[in-house]
């Protein structure tokens, strides 16, 4: 078995999510500030961005769900205003092993999104704050059924920081199946669960990054 680093995957890589960066912050000036992207790298394998953003009030949207072209309702979010915070974590190194890459790397290999905000959503696991990756939500943030290389991650930045990711529940494929079951039996019930999380873990004046094993 042989085993070979590749650097050059780490610049391929590295100039993919230059140039997604580059699309963010042209997005991020037209919507207005609403959010923020601050970006880590740990020198090694991984690429890091930090996302923090506001929840829209208006958040229910028409059409394809697609943060570029949704029609905004009138409708408040029970999320809204509340000051959330995720990353995006890139592999963008691999060793080749027996002529395979382990692991893809990035854009091969999709970031993977962890909250660092406690959020109350059915698709957002409670504990761990790691997003759902069934069918219903890929296509939310990403716009296919499955991760491919010509996806992009800036999408999945537009998604959840515009308010689209939130304000859908893939209830049919759920992380915490007791929010999935509420939201389409009780929805009022529900959508006071989730406000009452958003004050406590999301309202300014609250630690942002309140530990996500704290109780449910």
């Amino acid at each position: 078995m042989s085993s070979i680093a590749s650097p050059l995957c780490t610049v391929a890589s590295g100039k993919r999510l230059k140039k997604e960066l580059e699309q963010l912050k042209q997005w991020q000036s037209e919507a207005n500030d609403q959010f923020n992207v601050v970006v880590e790298y740990d020198g090694k394998e991984t690429y890091k961005w930090i996302v923090t953003f506001t929840q829209p009030e208006e958040t229910l949207f028409l059409g394809l769900w697609d943060a570029d072209s949704a029609t905004h309702l009138k409708n408040i979010s029970p999320y809204s205003l509340g000051t959330f915070v995720f990353s995006l974590r890139f592999n963008v190194q691999y060793t080749m092993v027996d002529g395979k890459m382990k692991p893809p790397p990035y854009p091969f290999t999709a970031p993977i999104v962890q909250f660092q905000t406690k959020v109350y959503h059915s698709n957002v696991d409670g504990d761990t704050g790691f997003i759902c990756q069934c069918e219903g939500c890929n296509r939310v943030l990403t716009g296919g059924a499955e991760w491919k290389p010509n996806l992009s991650a800036a999408r999945i930045v537009k998604q959840i920081a515009s308010g689209v990711y939130l304000s859908t529940h893939s209830t049919d494929c759920p992380l915490r199946s007791d929010v999935a079951e509420l939201y389409n039996s009780n929805r009022l019930q529900h959508d006071e669960n989730a406000r009452a999380w958003t004050k406590k873990y999301a309202i300014p004046g609250h630690t942002q990054h309140d530990s996500l094993e704290s109780d449910r």
